[in-house]
């Protein structure tokens, strides 16, 4: 009731109740066959205005979370730097005290080598002493 069907262009001719070019009266509108209006100039101009509106709104929102995850970024950089720097400090400070450990070691393998010398040198001193000891008694036992 109170629709025209073209079958050739699938859209209906119906009545509508508003307000076109400043007039507010009945029209004759083209919808679908499910009733859905299709838009004048001024309502599709408003809907592609408010999809713009909203594709902006969607786009400002994506740069301020890219915005974001680049600042997070950007601090997730700057705390490896940080890190790899301790990182890098604490090797030094390793490898100082490697080179102290190693330098005392050589200082003790020096000093043991001296020991080891002195108590050969001693042991040489001795073997004399108690040679020296057995031909002084051979000789007051013999004499």
């Amino acid at each position: 009731m109170g629709r025209i069907p073209s079958p050739l262009l699938g859209l209906d001719l119906c009545w509508w109740d508003g307000s076109y070019g400043g007039v507010e009266t009945r029209w004759i509108r083209w919808a679908t066959p499910d009733g859905q209006l299709l838009p004048t100039e001024a309502e599709a101009a408003i809907a592609a205005a408010e999809t713009a509106r909203l594709a902006a709104e969607a786009a400002k929102s994506e740069a301020e979370a890219a915005k974001s995850a680049a600042e997070a970024a950007k601090s997730e950089a700057e705390a490896a730097r940080s890190a790899a720097e301790a990182a890098k400090s604490e090797s030094k400070a390793a490898k100082s005290e490697a080179q102290a450990a190693k330098s005392q070691a050589e200082t003790a393998v020096r000093q043991l080598a001296a020991e080891a010398e002195r108590a050969a040198a001693a042991e040489t001193r001795a073997r004399d002493a108690e040679a020296e000891l057995a031909r002084l008694r051979m000789r007051v036992s013999g004499s």
